[in-house]
């Protein structure tokens, strides 16, 4: 009966000298760099490809074991180097278990000094306590790295130490951080940063690309900091070098206008030309292009004002370009009048009582004289695009029913050696035009 209340003395002992180190011992800051508690939650924006910025480091409170591990290390370290009076010293130790809490375990050395928990004790339980540290809560952090005021774009990356493969949200605000500056916009840190993942070891994507508002290209220069927002929903710290300066206005912005009319096609015609106007200013690899008809209008830098295109029937898409990138679209019709109703099967706006189309074509040779095996080009010019229903083809030596599908062009001749003739000719059955061209040779010269 004395040693059970010993015991029991004992254990209330070391309780009380256990949650005093704890309550001692500062708790360790985690993650996060630099800054106050960023903006709340709000919807997950769109992202950008993230570039590579400004080689990482480990953010500050990046460390090999949890906070929470930390603080049981530091408990039994303290345990382990008081001794204990009423047991000659205690040991303590620290083990994670599979759900990733920590235990601390106490136990009362022997008169030898060895813990009674070792192989060879009495085989009895003389644990103390196993307690579990409250966990704490590591915030997100990550890098501001680039103002990039010609795209009008911040990028970085972020994540959230307590869920390293998640992508989280950044907020961005102007002229100061949450609570003093302006929310500006919030998008998500998805990319692509092998060189983040590589360094702090962790998975997932956390590089961002924002661009921002439109409103920033007539603002004069701001101060933009980043807030990365915990999973948790605090604290939202700012990222690390915070405070950069952008000034989109002072960036070249591109012109690109694209306008349109549209027109009425004449009877028994499958096509009309619509006025067309626009800018491509200084815009990278320009082009403007009829979606509807895979017609490309243009692909040079230039001002055209109302200048006549050729669109089918109905609603043409048409897009001004940069690349592959579209800049603006337009859509522009095609209409039939009200006296000649569009034909499916003819494939024109159709009047049996007004004229039928009447083509005129023309061909000539660069050069209608040649050397004997020479060759020349062929040109060709049609009065109107070619109508549905008509076939126009060339026929000459070496170009038998070369089918012609454009309303002007030109073909290479086969090597010619006698006197040649090329023929230009479009028929719809009952209707036809036609033209043609003499190629001669030059005659040799023989010496007498």
């Amino acid at each position: 009966m004395k040693n059970i209340t010993l015991n029991l003395s004992l254990v209330g002992t070391l309780v009380i000298i256990l949650l005093f180190l704890i309550s001692s011992i500062p708790v360790l800051a985690g993650g996060g760099g630099g800054g106050g508690g960023g903006g709340g939650g709000g919807n997950r924006g769109g992202s950008n490809p993230s570039g590579q910025g400004n080689t990482p480091r480990a953010p500050a409170g990046t460390h090999a074991t949890t906070p929470s591990r930390s603080v049981a290390n530091q408990v039994a370290a303290d345990l382990n180097s008081r001794p204990n009076s009423m047991c000659s010293g205690c040991s303590a130790t620290v083990t994670t278990n599979r759900d990733g809490t920590v235990n601390v375990e106490v136990r009362p050395n022997d008169r030898g000094g060895n813990s009674s928990g070792s192989s060879g004790g009495s085989g009895s339980s003389n644990s103390i306590i196993s307690t579990n540290p409250p966990t704490t809560n590591r915030p997100a952090t990550g890098y501001f790295d680039v103002a990039d005021s010609s795209a009008c774009t911040v990028s970085g990356w972020a994540y959230d130490p307590d869920s390293a493969a998640a992508s989280i949200d950044v907020h961005i605000y102007r002229d100061g951080p949450a609570g003093r500056g302006t929310f500006v916009m919030s998008c998500t840190a998805n990319s692509a940063r092998p060189d983040v993942n590589s360094i702090i070891r962790i998975p997932g994507d956390h590089g961002f690309v924002c661009t921002l508002p439109d409103s920033f290209r007539t603002m004069t220069a701001r101060t933009l900091y980043i807030h990365a927002i915990d999973i948790s929903g605090r604290p939202n710290n700012l990222l690390q070098t915070n405070g950069k300066s952008i000034n989109c206005s002072a960036a070249t912005v591109p012109v690109n206008t694209l306008q349109g009319t549209d027109c009425t096609i004449a009877a028994n015609q499958s096509s009309c030309s619509a006025a067309l106007s626009w800018n491509l200013g200084n815009v990278t690899s320009p082009a403007v292009r009829n979606i509807t008809t895979n017609t490309t209008y243009a692909n040079a830098d230039q001002v055209v004002s109302n200048v006549g295109h050729q669109v089918a029937y109905g609603p043409n898409l048409i897009r001004s370009m940069s690349g592959n990138t579209v800049l603006r679209q337009i859509t522009v019709s095609g209409r039939c009048p009200a006296n000649a109703p569009w034909d499916s099967s003819r494939s024109v706006c159709y009047n049996a009582t007004a004229p039928l189309v009447q083509l005129a074509v023309s061909i000539t040779a660069q050069s209608s004289l040649v050397r004997k095996f020479n060759r020349t080009d062929i040109k060709w010019q049609i009065s109107t695009p070619i109508p549905a229903g008509y076939t126009c083809s060339i026929n000459g030596p070496g170009l038998v029913n070369v089918p012609v599908t454009t309303q002007s062009g030109s073909m290479l001749t086969s090597p010619i050696d006698n006197a040649s003739v090329y023929t230009l000719t479009c028929s719809d059955g009952t209707t036809t035009a036609s033209d043609a061209v003499t190629v001669e040779i030059i005659p040799q010269i023989q010496e007498v």
